[in-house]
């Protein structure tokens, strides 16, 4: 009797140890389900401190050119009503277009350029804030076709974004 009960308690050892296994097994080999996130990149570009403030400044720039263009037009005014030649009204029209273009050159360099560098900044930041909570997949409204809203976390993006913001400024 007491062999039996030794035969039956390895019996149940060796079966409990053999489901435990196999248990393991079927646990790694099911596949992962992926945590997935969506970011409005749109509205996080727009939401941005330093975004914003670049809009801000671009608005300045913006105003102070148009204000130069104001007043060359203003010396056009003037020109015509004290009587001045076809071919002078001409070369500041000519003056005023060159200077627009000038302007507008000027303001798409600088902006174009500090635009591209946010948004390499954003993409990063993205990056990072999907491998630090645990985001096996992000994705953008750019390359979406659908997305349901409950997996958009474009506003918890964005506080990450703006993280520490004003202390970097």
């Amino acid at each position: 009797m007491k062999k039996n009960l030794i035969y039956v308690l390895v019996l149940a050892v060796f079966l409990l140890i053999g489901s435990f296994s196999l248990t393991q097994n079927e646990e790694s080999s099911t596949p992962k389900i992926p945590k997935i996130g969506y970011i409005n990149f749109d509205e996080a570009m727009k939401s941005f401190a330093e975004w914003q403030r670049l809009n801000e400044s671009y608005m300045k720039d913006y105003a102070f050119y148009q204000q130069k263009l104001r007043d060359l037009e203003e010396e056009w005014k003037k020109m015509k009503e004290s009587g001045a030649s076809r071919e002078e009204l001409q070369r500041k029209e000519q003056e005023i277009l060159a200077r627009k273009q000038q302007y507008e050159q000027a303001l798409q360099a600088e902006y174009g350029r500090k635009s591209q560098e946010i948004i390499k900044k954003v993409l990063e930041k993205a990056k990072e804030f999907g491998k630090t909570l645990g985001y096996d997949i992000l994705l953008s409204n750019q390359g979406v076709i659908y997305a349901d809203p409950s997996y958009d976390i474009t506003k918890e993006f964005v506080a990450f974004l703006n993280q520490g913001y004003e202390e970097n400024k």
